[in-house]
Parts: C-alpha cells; structure tokens; sequence
C-alpha cells in the first residue's frame, strides 16, 4: 500500500476538477491527442520512473548484485507502468557485461504486439519482437534475416 500512496502522492499528480474549465480542457486536449505521430520522433511523456518502479528497479539490482538472481518476475496492478518499469530494466540489464540478451516474454500475442509498440515509443528499435519461433531463434543466434550478425539486446516473445 506504501507503494500506491506514494504513487499518487506525487507531485506530478494533481487533482481534475470537473466544474474547472481549464481542467476541463486540458483533459479534453489529452484525449483527443492522437496516440503516435508516424511523422514525429518524440513521445508525449517523461521516462523517468515514479518511485514506486524506482523501487521495483532497485530490488531487480539488489537480486542481480547481491544474491545472483537473474530470472525475476514483477506482480504489478494495472496502470502501475509495468511496461515502462520492464522497459527501464530491460535497458539497465543490457548495460551489463555478463549478459547478452534481455528476454520479455509475454503470455498472449496481443501483448506482444501492445508491448513493443508501447517499447518502440519509449525508444525506436531498442527491442525486436517476433512473428515465429524460427525468427526467435535466429534472435537468439544474432543472425539477421540475411544471415548476417546483428545483436538482439532485448528480445520481445510470446510463450
């Protein structure tokens, strides 16, 4: 509960009052934006983590550093920014000299597809999915399409 209380105790958070029209219009600003501008090379939001996935990432550490764990799994709720916490982990674990690839395995296809694009805002091409075990295991060779080596860091699966 510590977690959620800071979450929303946060300065970034702030509370919508609907009798106020310049909240009114922000909000109506908000959902009319449109989701992804082909066009543009920015995102619509701030990267950094909120202190609850702070917290997550630095247990991560502390498995990986401390007690060498390296298979870990995040219980998180919905709208808690799982994605942006498996993103940030992901990218940390790459810098990592003992490991080679970063594997994010999703347990639906259409996760799948939601997790790379919500990936490829936070940084285009930082991950690569797939469509077949066949291009996974090319991934997991580092063998591009061609034959050719390329370097999969972080590897986006369904089971």
């Amino acid at each position: 509960m510590k977690t959620f209380e800071t979450y929303w105790n946060d300065e970034e958070f702030r509370t919508f009052s609907p009798g106020d029209e310049a909240d009114k219009k922000e909000l109506k600003v908000a959902l009319t934006r449109k989701e992804k501008d082909e066009d543009k090379e920015y995102v619509f939001f701030d990267l950094r983590p909120y202190s609850h996935q702070k917290e997550i990432l630095e247990d991560l550490r502390v498995e990986r550093e401390e007690y060498e764990s390296y298979k870990n799994l995040v219980v998180a709720s919905t709208g808690s920014g799982k994605t942006l916490t498996s993103f940030k982990a992901a990218i940390l674990a790459t810098e990592i000299p003992t490991i080679d690839k970063v594997i994010f395995v999703v347990d639906r296809k259409d996760l799948d597809y939601q997790t790379m694009k919500e990936y490829d805002r936070f940084e285009k091409g930082a991950a690569n999915g797939n469509s077949s075990t066949r291009v996974l295991q090319r991934q997991l060779e580092n063998k591009n399409q061609h034959g050719g080596h390329e370097d999969y860091k972080i590897i986006v699966t369904t089971i």
